[in-house]
């Protein structure tokens, strides 16, 4: 019962990401941060491997 009602507590309040404090940052716009750094990230570990 413990357990229920600390779900029932936490499903209160939705979850969030922000950008510092600043803003809300919604799913598509963090897909798409996590896209571009990733692609980043892969042109540079193909450059170091050359």
């Amino acid at each position: 019962m413990k357990n229920f009602l600390f779900l029932l507590i936490r499903t209160q309040k939705p979850c969030t990401i922000t950008a510092y404090g600043f803003t809300i940052i919604n799913l598509r716009a963090f897909m798409k941060i996590l896209s571009t750094a990733w692609s980043y990230f892969a042109l540079l570990t193909t450059l170091y491997r050359k």
